[in-house]
């Protein structure tokens, strides 16, 4: 599936903020980039066996996280874009990353959607 490009400049600019604040390891602003209350936030990620859903369990993502990652870039890419009722966009990114951890493991590099 190409890449798509997005009409949209808000769409475009939150998608690079989005790889600007894990360059930053800015978790807190990461966690807010998702709709915290009605409807509730949804995190799928290659990471874990079932979505996270709620403002707790996505908390809890970003806690575990910032205890781990001590580096990270990321590139996304929009392959997806769905303009819902309401002026919600759905959105698929395939997302390059470069991390390294703190302990243990060291570093990797990899994509997820």
């Amino acid at each position: 599936m190409a890449p798509k490009q997005s009409d949209d400049p808000a769409l475009d600019a939150l998608v690079a903020e989005y790889d600007s604040r894990w360059g930053r390891l800015d978790f807190e602003g990461l966690s807010q980039l998702w709709v915290r209350s009605d409807p509730e936030p949804v995190y799928l990620g290659d990471e874990y066996a079932e979505p996270l859903v709620g403002a707790d369990d996505m908390d809890r993502h970003w806690a575990r996280s910032s205890a781990r990652i001590r580096q990270a870039s990321m590139r996304s890419t929009l392959h997806r874009i769905d303009v819902l009722d309401g002026g919600v966009a759905r959105c698929v990114l395939l997302c390059r990353w470069t991390m390294s951890t703190r302990g243990v493991g060291g570093a990797g590099e990899g994509t997820s959607w």
